[in-house]
């Protein structure tokens, strides 16, 4: 319920695990199928919305969580736990989260008696291939979608090395476009790069008896 919040907007839904009861003739002793679910917003869906964006990145992103075989948008969380056993400190519990704007699944792997897993097991190794394959059964009849946008998210130009609003100093191939909350966006100006002209035989100040094919204007990283 907590991770379909994000699929839900920020929008906190009511869990029905119970659809419909029969008894053995057949006879309806309760449904719920028609029943529209009660939902109220616990976190603004603009949050939820980064959250999402982050975390279906497909540049940050391995193999199988990166999208489902049809490429629909998915966002998606590993995650290893340990616990020291004898000298050593051994996988525990290996989980991933995934969702659609549709579907919320959690997988786990490990072993139920709580006894050490092999020391290379990770929630992307363990849990991801569970998570994948049923992902992909359940999403085979259901259009694919995407998580839906606040338009009150202001698209910015920053530097993707400062976070900042680029300078004129600023590389055109650092620059990189983000959405930001209103209040959140950036308002100090990139200082990571600086301008200066050199000697390009050894990057020091030219003197007034540089060669001028060897005095140059160029940018720099400031570490």
């Amino acid at each position: 319920q907590a991770y379909s919040v994000f699929a839900n907007s920020g929008k906190k839904v009511g869990i029905n695990p119970i659809l419909k009861i029969l008894d053995r003739s057949g006879n309806v002793i309760e449904d719920y199928t028609d029943v529209e679910p009660t939902s109220v917003e616990v976190i603004d869906p603009e949050i939820t919305y980064l959250v999402n964006e982050s975390l279906s990145d497909k540049s940050i992103k391995l193999g199988r969580q990166m999208s489902l075989e049809d490429g629909r948008q998915v966002a998606s969380k590993t995650g290893t736990s340990t616990k020291k056993i004898g000298e050593a400190i051994y996988p525990s519990n290996l989980w991933m989260a995934g969702w659609t704007p549709d579907i919320v699944t959690i997988a786990w792997a490990g072993n139920s008696d709580g006894s050490k897993m092999n020391l290379s097991a990770t929630g992307y190794s363990g849990a991801t291939p569970i998570w994948y394959e049923f992902m992909n059964y359940i999403h085979k009849d259901i259009q694919a979608s995407s998580f839906e946008k606040p338009n009150t998210l202001k698209p910015v130009q920053i530097s993707k090395l400062s976070g900042t609003l680029p300078s004129k100093g600023t590389p055109k191939s650092h620059y990189v476009a983000g959405d930001f909350i209103k209040k959140f966006i950036p308002t100090e100006l990139d200082t990571a790069f600086s301008q200066g002209v050199v000697d390009t035989r050894n990057y020091k100040m030219p003197t007034k008896f540089c060669p001028p094919e060897f005095v140059k204007k160029m940018t720099f990283w400031d570490y």
